[in-house]
């Protein structure tokens, strides 16, 4: 009985608000599941090694570059970064 006297105010306050609890709870469950998709994640880029300089092919139909890159999704990429804005069209005398 005279340790739960002495119960920091924090720790009884989240024992007995349930809300807090789930709070708690949600949080924790995040940053494990960040986590673990963030390892998952970062282990494939270890293990990834992909042959560099490839002619064109099936499977690179535009080769590959010295990081091993798809030619042609870095193409599509640049495509897309370099795209200029859509502008209204102008009347010609307005």
């Amino acid at each position: 009985m005279e340790l739960q006297k002495h119960k920091p105010m924090l720790i009884e306050l989240v024992t007995k608000n349930r809300n807090i609890k789930l709070g708690v709870l949600g949080i924790v469950l995040m940053c494990a599941v960040c986590g673990i998709v963030g390892y998952l994640t970062l282990a494939g880029l270890k293990e990834d090694v992909r042959p560099a300089y490839l002619p064109p092919s099936l499977n690179y139909p535009l080769g590959t570059d010295r990081f091993g890159r798809n030619m042609v999704s870095v193409v599509t990429v640049g495509a897309i970064h370099l795209s200029p804005p859509e502008t209204p069209s102008v009347r010609a005398g307005s």
